[in-house]
C-alpha cells in the first residue's frame, strides 16, 4: 500500500499545475515638468503666468498617469551632488538685485569710466518654485502632502545649507547708522567705510528701494565726511551724486552747517547750469511701467531727456510681480540704455526672457530640453499668457527633451480672475495624459506662442521729473513811493564864481 500510494503521489505531481491568473501589470506614470508661463503683454493682471502654472501644476499633480516633476527639487538634490550648472537663483521665490554700482557713483575717481549701458537684474525673476507656492486651498495640501512622503533627503540637503543673508537694504541702513555715530566721534575713516558697505548694499537692494532720497542722503553723508578729511575733490562727486538722485531734496545735514550748507547751494548751481544726459528704458515684455528716482516717468520703451548727470536709481515690476531695478550711470550729452527683463544666467532665465519676448526659438527649446532632463521630466509644458478681448489667452506647448520642435496644444481661454480657469486648464492637461506629445501639433522653429497679440508699445519721450518741486522765489517787493517831497539839503552845493 505505501509503495502504491508514494507511486501515486509522484504521479499527480507530475501533472502541470494550472495556470495562475496573471496579474496586470501597472503602466509607469509619465514624469511632467510645467515651466514657469511668462506673460507677453504689460496689460496682463499681475502675476497672472505664476497662477496659471500653479493650476497647471496642481493639475498635474491630479491627473491619472502622470507624476509631477517639481523643478526645485529637482535642483536642490542636483546641487547636493554637485551635478548641475544651473544658477541657484532659480529656486528663490524673488530676489533683489541690480546693476553694480558704477565706480564714479560711489565717489571712486580713480575707477574707470562711465558705462553707457545699465542692465537690471533680479535674483530669481521666475521660478517654478514660485509658482507651484501660489497655489491654497486642497490642492496646496495635497502637493505638501506628496512632498512630505519624499522630504527626507530634500530636508537633509536644505539643512547643509547655508542661512539666508541679511535684506540689503537692512544692512545698508545700519551702515548709515554706524556711519552717523562714527562720524560724531570723529573717527571719520571708520565712517567712511561704513558708507561704503552702505552704498553698496544699496546697489544691491536698488530693486526694493523707493525712495531716491534715502540714497542721496548716503551720499551727502560721504560728502561730509570726506569734506571733514580734506579730500575735496572726492566730496565734491559724492556731493554731486546726491543732488543727481534728489535734485531738489533739502539734504538734511545742510541744516546743521552753514558752511556745508553753502557748499550744497554751490554744487547745486554748477549742476543746474550744466549740460544734461538722458536715460532710455527698454522693457520685456513692452510697456511696463518704469520708476527714476522714485518717481514715475511712463511705460517703457521711453526716453527720459533732461536727466542730472551721476547715479540715478530706477524700478520696475514684471508681470510675474517680482522687483527689479539698478543704478544707472548717466553721462552729460549721453544717453545711458536700461534693459528692463527677466534676469539671471541659467536655462530658465533664457526660456523666460524668450518666452517674455513672444519667441519660441532653438535657444528657448535648448533651454526647456536642458532643464527637463536635469529633472528627470519625460514631457515639458511650458507657455505665455496673453490678454486678449475676452480675458486670458493661455499658448500652451509640449515636448519630450531633446525634441527638435515644440508641440502646441489647443489654445485655453481662460477669465483675468482666473476664476473659472479649472476646466480649461484640467482639459489641456488630460489630452497630455491621454496622448503625450502627441496631444499638441508639431510647429517649425521659430514660434509665436501668442499668435495675434499686439506686444510691442509705442515709444515717448519725457522730462526727467524733480525730486521735490521746488518753490519759485518770491519777487522782492518795490520801494515805496515817497508821499512828500524831498528835504532840501542843508549846505548848498559849491558854485563856481
Amino acid at each position: 500500500m505505501t509503495r502504491i500510494a508514494l507511486l501515486l503521489a509522484l504521479s499527480l505531481g507530475a501533472l502541470p499545475a494550472p495556470a495562475r491568473s496573471a496579474e496586470p501589470r501597472k503602466a509607469r506614470a509619465v514624469k511632467v515638468m510645467v515651466l514657469p508661463f511668462q506673460a507677453v503683454t504689460a496689460d496682463v493682471p499681475a502675476r497672472s503666468g505664476p497662477r496659471v502654472t500653479a493650476r497647471l501644476v496642481a493639475e498635474v499633480h491630479a491627473a491619472e498617469g502622470l507624476k509631477l516633476v517639481e523643478w526645485d527639487a529637482a535642483m536642490a538634490a542636483a546641487r547636493a551632488e554637485g551635478g548641475t550648472s544651473v544658477a541657484p537663483a532659480v529656486a528663490r521665490e524673488a530676489g533683489t538685485g541690480s546693476t553694480a554700482m558704477p565706480a564714479a557713483a560711489r565717489g571712486d575717481t580713480k575707477a574707470a569710466a562711465t558705462p553707457a549701458v545699465a542692465n537690471g537684474k533680479a535674483n530669481g525673476s521666475t521660478t517654478a518654485l514660485a509658482v507651484a507656492r501660489d497655489t491654497a486651498g486642497p490642492q496646496a495640501n495635497a502637493r505638501d502632502s506628496a512632498r512630505a512622503e519624499t522630504g527626507g533627503a530634500q530636508a537633509n540637503v536644505r539643512d547643509g545649507m547655508q542661512a539666508p543673508a541679511e535684506e540689503p537694504l537692512t544692512v545698508a541702513r545700519e551702515a548709515v547708522k554706524e556711519a552717523t555715530t562714527a562720524r560724531d566721534a570723529h573717527d571719520f575713516k571708520r565712517a567712511d567705510a561704513a558708507l561704503s558697505r552702505a552704498l553698496d548694499a544699496y546697489s544691491a537692494g536698488a530693486a526694493q528701494l523707493t525712495d531716491a532720497s534715502e540714497l542721496a542722503d548716503a551720499y551727502a553723508l560721504r560728502a561730509a565726511v570726506r569734506y571733514a578729511t580734506g579730500r575735496d575733490e572726492e566730496a565734491a562727486v559724492s556731493l554731486t551724486q546726491a543732488l543727481a538722485l534728489a535734485p531738489s531734496h533739502p539734504l538734511p545735514l545742510a541744516a546743521t552747517s552753514p558752511l556745508f550748507a553753502k557748499t550744497v547751494e554751490r554744487v547745486r548751481a554748477a549742476q543746474e547750469s550744466g549740460p544734461r544726459g538722458g536715460v532710455r528704458f527698454e522693457s520685456v515684455p513692452s510697456g511696463l511701467a518704469v520708476t527714476l528716482d522714485g518717481k514715475s516717468v511712463g511705460n517703457a520703451p521711453l526716453r527720459v531727456t533732461d536727466v542730472p548727470p551721476g547715479a540715478h536709481l530706477w524700478r520696475a515690476v514684471l508681470p510675474s510681480g517680482d522687483a527689479v531695478g539698478g543704478i544707472v550711470e548717466v553721462a552729460p550729452d549721453k544717453q545711458a540704455v536700461v534693459q528692463v527683463r527677466p534676469a539671471g544666467t541659467g536655462p530658465d532665465a533664457a526660456l523666460a526672457l524668450a518666452l517674455a519676448s513672444n519667441r519660441l526659438d532653438a535657444a528657448a527649446l535648448e533651454a526647456a530640453s536642458a532643464m527637463g532632463r536635469a529633472a528627470g521630466a519625460d514631457l515639458v509644458v511650458l507657455g505665455t499668457v496673453a490678454r486678449v478681448a475676452t480675458g486670458l489667452a493661455v499658448d500652451a506647448f509640449v515636448l519630450a527633451p531633446g525634441d527638435a520642435a515644440p508641440r502646441r496644444l489647443s489654445r485655453m481661454s481662460v477669465d483675468t480672475e482666473l476664476l473659472e480657469a479649472s476646466a480649461p486648464l484640467r482639459e489641456g492637461i488630460t489630452a497630455v495624459a491621454a496622448r503625450g506629445v502627441e496631444a499638441g501639433a508639431k510647429e517649425a522653429l521659430p514660434v509665436v506662442p501668442a499668435t495675434g497679440v499686439v506686444s510691442a508699445s509705442p515709444s515717448s519721450q519725457v522730462t526727467y521729473p524733480a525730486s521735490v518741486a521746488r518753490a519759485p522765489e518770491a519777487p522782492k517787493p518795490d520801494a515805496p513811493a515817497p508821499d512828500r517831497k524831498p528835504l532840501q539839503p542843508i549846505r548848498k552845493p559849491l558854485v563856481r564864481p
